[in-house]
């Protein structure tokens, strides 16, 4: 494992805020942290496209010149900016829905034709015969710099904040106003770095550090030389509850739990069983695993509609249980001292029926 703290003193954490970013689509899948693929992703998207945009325009301004902007003239250039908006306008629902690699993957390819623009055109050669030009083609990466770093401020708030001080802006970058391009005549500040390469060597390093922390955690769960004390230490007695509940059965090996199969349930339906007061038929879905008919005693605590939808605990190699109104195949598992006031344990609804719970 690696510790926040390891991965903070080896690596800048807020490329590990636009790695998760990047891989997270809304969608309740994992993902793998691959750090090959987060080294690489870093450098191919932050260092080479994105920063590299803002780098090109802004220090081609500031050094050939006077880091003054221009007026966009050129129709390829105006389409970008056009796209840069409509992506800005597009961008919080994105978000809002959780769909952050939606964000991050519109945001880098629109820096990929920013730079595609850019080499194109060649401004720097047009720099002695036709300065107007070139200033004309650098803005526009200037332009679309400043919508990257809105797009990307939720997740690489210093990059905003840094593209802030670079164009001079009166106001903080939002969705809102970064479309808003700056006027020809606006004088740029100098450039600041938005993004470096990740050494692997740096990623090792980190590596090995994380061994020492594992070999730190493991020495810390050995089990003490010294011999148990006679008497156990003595404790607070427990606080007065109120109420009374059954003693704790006598003490199992972890073993035993070996012998129980907990799986994620979802109930289909639910209903009343005639002639039996306290029991509830449920349609119980384990996903792979198929569904069970289950009967279980708490009509009392709850309405049938009341469960429809619920993912629950499921004993669900508990052997069959041949009732009169059916077969019963599992348990649901709830807590309560009595019929009328059962709490069935309910799990998240992002389990997926038929998981081992563990």
């Amino acid at each position: 494992f690696i510790l926040a703290k390891t991965f903070r003193e080896h690596v800048d954490p807020s490329y590990l805020r636009y790695y998760l970013a990047a891989r997270l689509s809304g969608s309740q899948d994992d993902f793998d942290f691959v750090l090959d693929d987060f080294v690489s992703r870093v450098n191919a998207d932050l260092v080479n496209k994105a920063a590299n945009l803002a780098s090109r325009a802004i220090k081609f301004l500031n050094g050939k010149l006077g880091g003054k902007l221009g007026e966009v003239t050129d129709e390829a250039g105006i389409l970008l900016l056009d796209q840069a908006r409509s992506l800005l306008h597009d961008a919080p629902g994105f978000y809002r829905e959780f769909d952050s690699a939606r964000v991050t993957r519109a945001t880098i390819e629109l820096a990929e034709a920013g730079n595609l623009y850019l080499s194109d055109r060649e401004p720097w050669k047009l720099i002695g015969s036709e300065p107007e030009r070139a200033r004309s083609i650098l803005t526009v990466g200037v332009h679309l710099s400043q919508a990257i770093a809105a797009l990307l401020a939720p997740v690489l708030p210093d990059w905003a904040a840094k593209v802030e001080r670079m164009l001079k802006l009166e106001h903080p970058l939002a969705f809102a106003n970064a479309g808003n391009w700056l006027p020809a005549g606006q004088q740029l500040a100098e450039y600041e770095t938005l993004a470096e390469r990740l050494d692997p060597k740096r990623i090792a390093a980190m590596v090995e550090a994380s061994k020492e922390d594992t070999a730190a955690d493991r020495a810390l769960g050995q089990p003490s030389a010294e011999p148990p004390s006679a008497e156990p230490p003595s404790a607070e007695p427990p606080a007065e509850q109120g109420y009374e509940v059954e003693p704790l059965a006598a003490e199992v090996a972890i073993d035993a739990l070996k012998q129980v199969d907990l799986r994620v349930g979802k109930v289909l339906a639910c209903e009343r069983v005639a002639k039996a007061d306290k029991l509830l038929r449920l349609t119980v879905d384990l996903g792979p695993l198929g569904q069970r008919n289950i009967f279980s005693g708490i009509s009392k605590s709850y309405a049938p509609e009341a469960l429809v939808g619920k993912h629950v605990v499921v004993f669900a190699n508990l052997a069959a249980r041949k009732m009169k109104f059916g077969l019963s195949e599992g348990m649901i598992l709830a807590a309560g001292a009595s019929d009328d006031a059962v709490v069935v344990l309910e799990l998240d609804p992002s389990s997926r029926p038929g998981d081992k719970i563990s």
